[in-house]
């Protein structure tokens, strides 16, 4: 082992190993230091210096066998090898460089694979022989589409992934898919709705649904349409979406509010939703305070998501009839909810209360 690296010392350390050294660069620092060389077998390499004298990787040819203590299989050895599984090689011993190269291969049943030695060492068995590929005739591949509805064009098969021409279910006239996709459920733009429609269609569509469209020219199936949905309330909508069954969120709120909402519970009386806050108008009360206020604490700005209460000034135990006026409400994060009700309590609150804390704090803040 070199202890100190220099050109000369590397010379001497590689010579002995029986290699012919060429060059060397970044001797001054080890991690770094690569060299060139020629294994006894006349190969030429660029390695590190840590590898050709620590891990004893030398050449990096696949037909050389020149590797220090782990020795590479020669081709000679993986040529028998492969035999030994009944295989013939076709192509790929003249290119062949290393164990990642490519290697035409015949089984004995004539079905060919083109496969790596690394790979071939982890999965020797043929696909075909063993089921992993169905191969189909042409009959099979024509009565797959005819059991979709569909006619195929093409008058012969090749393989899984070659594109073949088809006439869908829906009527398209012409259309080109792989039998890999067929098989996985793809089928023609008009069947995906991703067909190009014209305005008048996209009009129609939102007529058979009920819905005014407002826009005055059809912009593409994502792009948000201007309209007046059936239930009054002006949105936007895609018309991917829109044949998604998506609708505006005036509907979808009706459709989900009360008992139909999924945590709706059953059990509970009026009085019970009342206490709780497990209405509509409570919830709805909520967010036009948020928004009113821009969803930032009135006290401290702070405006940090999922930290902010909706206040109530004159309290929800005993003011019950502001207890969902927007007027009576106010945004505040709940560091600052927590220091009025430490100062107050819970309960009986007062909106004089909240104006003596507010003001409290502002004065706190300035001095």
């Amino acid at each position: 082992m070199v202890s100190k690296l220099s050109i000369s010392k590397i010379k001497t350390y590689v010579e002995k190993e029986q290699f012919i050294f060429i060059s060397a660069n970044n001797i001054y620092d080890a991690k770094k230091c690569r060299i060139k060389i020629v294994c006894p077998n006349g190969h030429e390499n660029e390695t590190s210096w840590s590898s050709f004298a620590h891990q004893k990787c030398r050449c990096k040819k696949g037909i050389c066998n020149v590797t220090g203590s782990k020795l590479r299989k020669n081709l000679t050895e993986i040529v028998e090898e492969i035999k030994e599984y009944g295989y013939k090689i076709i192509d790929g011993l003249v290119d062949y460089i290393n164990n990642k190269s490519t290697l035409t291969l015949k089984c004995p049943y004539s079905h060919e694979r083109k496969i790596s030695y690394n790979h071939f060492k982890k999965v020797p068995d043929c696909p075909d022989c063993n089921g992993f590929r169905r191969i189909y005739t042409y009959e099979e591949v024509k009565g797959i589409f005819e059991d979709e509805g569909c006619e195929l064009l093409e008058i012969e098969y090749l393989n899984s992934k070659t594109p073949m021409k088809y006439k869908c279910v829906c009527g398209c006239d012409e259309y080109t898919i792989r039998l890999y996709d067929f098989q996985n459920g793809v089928r023609c733009q008009r069947c995906a709705n991703r067909e190009s429609y014209t305005f008048d269609e996209v009009k129609e569509l939102f007529k058979e649904r009920g819905h005014t469209l407002v826009e005055t020219e059809y912009k593409g199936s994502h792009v948000p349409h201007s309209y007046i949905c059936k239930c009054g309330n002006p949105s936007q909508i895609s018309i991917s979406n829109l044949l998604r069954g998506v609708r505006c969120m005036e509907c979808y709120l009706q459709s989900n509010r009360g008992e139909n909402h999924p945590n709706w519970n059953p059990n509970l009386t009026d009085e019970e939703r009342m206490k709780y806050r497990k209405y509509s108008e409570y919830e709805y009360w909520r967010m036009a305070v948020y928004e009113r206020d821009k969803y930032t604490c009135q006290s401290c700005g702070n405006n940090k998501g999922g930290n902010l209460v909706a206040h109530h000034l004159d309290s929800y135990d005993w003011c019950k009839e502001k207890r969902t006026d927007i007027n009576n409400g106010i945004t505040l994060c709940e560091d600052c909810h927590l220091n009025f009700h430490g100062m107050y309590g819970f309960g009986n609150n007062t909106n004089k209360q909240f104006s003596e804390w507010l003001y409290y704090n502002k004065v706190k803040h300035i001095l």
